[in-house]
């Protein structure tokens, strides 16, 4: 193995300049541009990070990354190619961190840097498990492995090494689906395939990628896989959801909390497919159902369609939600608390959109023990504060959000959501506040 990285160090040298003098004619400003973009979107706003190419070669993804402004670091094992490199960044004035290294080892701290990008490396990697995991120990948690690949484009066509080196290249004219895997062995989360399309290939039968992955778990990873499991399962939860319910006992329940005054305007947070909105929108309401999966809101604009009802949907997070301060004069939500990923952020959010006087109904189905059936991956639900919570929780959630005359009262007309008689340690709460 050591034989064969000093011969990968040792070609690199060699035939640094005229690798790069390749990529110089072959790179136009349109590709330049087009580039620029598909980093500047997949690395992220945030110019303030810790950037890591690795593999950089002569610097054509880092010199990028530093015009664009973010702090970069570039590895590789070629001496000669960090020159090449380090001359281009001189130049035009930029200032990169250049780290002799081979990749599977790299000399820099656990956590220390925010995205890990690498382009043409994959297949180039003796160990690319290895490699991986060794980037999953640099990168902070949160962080993002984006690595820049051609689809299928490296295959047997391709000799770059001697034959019995690239004999030994497990990625070598690897699909997608053998590239995600390799991340997710390496330990990272949501790894998922891009396909970047306004970068041009001089293979047209080939297409660039980026293979992306994230250590850890963070919201909006959390958020993103939310949204993709009800845009999946809205058909069978819209089937399913509310058929066993007593609409007429709900609609009285909901009227009796939120008044007879139907010249206010409600808001139902994680309207789902729309059970509570169109219950509200019935009685006369001025309703809006809001909620951040597209799949679920479409069924719930043909229900409301097929009742003539009149609701505005919005697709929108919980937390961040696109209205102007006191919009709202009912803010309503339906088995949707135990979800949340940000609970204080979501409830403070909403009274943000209350009017001053404002009222706040959650409702909540409370049951001593095992609460609900696995929606989500473990990982997923391990990360929700609220699953399973007790009556106090709630309340003091509440609280620290800021309403007051907060309270939590046990609905007992309603049957159970598992169908057995109501008692109050299982049965339909509703979370009361006032702004």
């Amino acid at each position: 193995m050591n034989n064969m990285i000093q011969a990968v160090e040792e070609r690199w040298d060699v035939n640094a300049q005229k690798y790069d003098n390749r990529h110089q004619v072959n790179t136009t400003p349109e590709d330049k541009k087009h580039w620029m973009e598909a980093l500047a979107e997949n690395i992220g706003p945030d110019k303030n990070i810790k950037l890591m190419d690795v593999g950089a070669g002569t610097g054509f993804i880092t010199l990028m990354a530093a015009e664009l402004g973010y702090q970069c670091h570039a590895v590789d094992i070629s001496s000669g190619m960090l020159e090449v490199a380090r001359n281009h960044a001189n130049n035009k004035g930029l200032r990169i961190d250049f780290i002799k290294s081979n990749v599977e080892n790299i000399p820099c701290e656990d956590a220390s840097m925010d995205v890990i990008v690498n382009r043409h490396v994959m297949w180039t990697l003796l160990n690319p498990g290895e490699a991986c995991k060794e980037w999953f120990r640099v990168l902070k948690n949160g962080g993002k492995l984006l690595c820049i690949v051609t689809i299928g484009s490296m295959g047997d066509s391709c000799n770059h090494y001697s034959q019995d080196i690239e004999d030994q290249l497990p990625l070598k004219g690897a699909d997608e689906n053998k590239l995600i895997n390799t991340l997710i062995e390496a330990g990272f989360s949501n790894v998922e395939a891009i396909k970047l399309d306004k970068i041009r290939n001089m293979n047209e039968d080939k297409a660039w990628y980026i293979i992306k992955g994230i250590k850890g778990v963070t919201t909006q990873a959390l958020l993103e896989r939310i949204e993709n499991r009800w845009n999946v399962n809205a058909g069978n939860y819209n089937e399913n959801h509310g058929k066993n319910e007593d609409i007429e006992q709900w609609t009285t329940e909901i009227k009796t909390l939120l008044g007879d005054d139907l010249t206010k305007k409600v808001l139902d947070v994680g309207t789902g497919t729309g059970f509570a909105s169109m219950i509200e929108a019935s009685i006369g309401y001025q309703t809006t159902g809001l909620d951040l999966s597209v799949g679920m809101l479409d069924y719930a604009k043909q229900d409301a369609k097929a009742r003539n009802l009149s609701i505005d949907f919005v697709k929108s997070s919980v937390e961040t939600i696109p209205f102007t301060d006191e919009s709202f004069d009912i803010i309503t939500n339906k088995s949707l608390m135990w979800t949340l990923t940000e609970p204080l952020k979501a409830v403070t959010e909403w009274k943000r959109l209350l009017v001053i006087g404002g009222k706040l109904f959650c409702i909540v189905h409370i049951k001593e023990g095992p609460v609900h059936s696995s929606h989500y991956e473990q990982d997923i639900e391990n990360s929700l504060p609220l699953k399973g919570a007790p009556v106090s929780a709630f309340m003091e959630l509440i609280k620290t959000a800021g309403f007051s005359n907060v309270e939590g009262i046990p609905l007992m007309n309603l049957p159970p959501m598992h169908g057995e008689d109501a008692t109050e340690s299982n049965c339909w709460y509703v979370f009361k506040g006032e702004k």
